[in-house]
């Protein structure tokens, strides 16, 4: 017995329907668990109908696609700037983050300075994102700009800490007869004052001149004594020191004529009421000028005689001053004939048995544990 079975034409035509509207299936898909990428060799289009993708590897952040993982490096330091006396620190901190700012622990950094001494380094960031370490000068005193760099991830940043304080000094002669020597005295000292040793100075002459040594050692006390010669004029005398960080500069004039104070000496103390002589000596070339007349002036005090005085057998010239109150006081001589040569010197007329005492307050009124000046 046979059946025969009939299908009917509607049915055929939604089967057609339904296989013409699935189209195919994609080549490979990726397991939407793992966010893998997805790869269609047909064309592929976005939320918004725009075209992605025409076969390409497209990473969907929606399906947990792997990110890069930028990292950002910030060096910060508690103080802009330290003194050269070795005893101010400053604490270096560098903060980790990603691209959205969250702190990266147990990220490894690496520290470099271009001075001083990085010490207490913590290489390695805690949960917040930190690592650490201290900047100390040690014995570095050069005046500089310190550059502390930290690197993470191949990435860096830098934070600048400035050094400063170390001097150098020079004092000794100012003006001298052409053919002397100058003795000048050069010392070093850190920003509070202490003496620098065993750190080289560089001398250099603007004239030419020949400095003995051109090149010289600090001693204990941060001193060094150098001699400049004359023989091409006056001159600039320059010293150079920590890597050129600490410069100074001396002047010498050198004359034909010069007058130097032999009596009193610089800064010296005068009494009060005492009489005290001044004295100047003139030479021309190394030998003294003889008959020649000086004229004598004060600030401070009184001249007892004459204000012009006329030079002796040995080029020399003296005045007498007094003063009856204390206080400081310059005294200068210079040729009548020209003003030039001349000469100034400082001094101080001092009280030594006090006559009264004035005694004043800052107030004459005072509350119980108030004080007054």
């Amino acid at each position: 017995m046979s059946t025969n079975l009939k299908i009917p034409a509607w049915f055929i035509c939604a089967v057609v329907i339904l296989l013409s509207a699935c189209g195919q299936r994609p080549e490979s898909t990726s397991d939407v668990t793992g966010g893998d990428t997805i790869t269609d060799s047909a064309t592929v289009f976005g939320p918004n109908g725009e075209v992605l993708s025409g076969g390409a590897d497209i990473a969907d952040p929606e399906l947990g696609a792997a990110l890069s993982d930028a990292l950002t490096v910030r060096v910060i330091s508690d103080i802009n700037s330290i003194p050269t006396n070795g005893e101010a620190t400053a604490n270096i901190t560098v903060l980790i983050t990603d691209d959205s700012n969250r702190a990266k622990p147990e990220q490894e950094v690496e520290f470099s300075s271009s001075g001083g001494v990085l010490q207490n380094i913590v290489p390695v960031t805690d949960i917040n994102g930190e690592a650490s370490a201290v900047l100390n000068l040690g014995q570095d005193f050069r005046n500089q700009n310190v550059i502390v760099t930290a690197v993470a991830a191949n990435s860096a940043s830098s934070v600048q800490v400035t050094t400063s304080g170390s001097a150098v000094e020079i004092s000794g002669q100012e003006l001298l007869i052409a053919g002397d020597t100058a003795e000048l005295v050069v010392s070093m000292a850190d920003s509070t004052g202490e003496a620098i040793p065993n750190e080289e100075i560089i001398f250099t002459s603007a004239s030419g001149n020949t400095i003995t040594p051109a090149i010289a050692m600090t001693d204990a006390n941060g001193l060094v004594t150098i001699e400049v010669n004359t023989d091409l004029g006056s001159d600039t005398i320059t010293a150079l020191a920590l890597d050129g960080t600490a410069v100074t500069t001396h002047s010498i004039g050198v004359a034909n004529d010069i007058l130097t104070f032999a009596v009193p000496a610089k800064d010296q103390e005068i009494p009060v009421g005492s009489i005290s002589d001044v004295t100047v000596r003139w030479e021309s070339g190394g030998a003294p000028v003889v008959g020649q007349d000086l004229r004598f002036g004060l600030t401070a005090g009184q001249l007892l005689g004459s204000s012009v005085v006329t030079t002796d057998a040995n080029g020399e010239a003296s005045i007498e001053i007094t003063s009856s109150s204390a206080g400081p006081a310059t005294v200068s001589v210079e040729a009548v004939a020209g003003g030039d040569p001349a000469a100034q010197l400082e001094f101080e007329f001092v009280a030594t048995t006090p006559a009264a005492i004035n005694l004043s307050t800052s107030s004459t009124r005072v509350s119980t544990g108030d004080t007054s000046t």
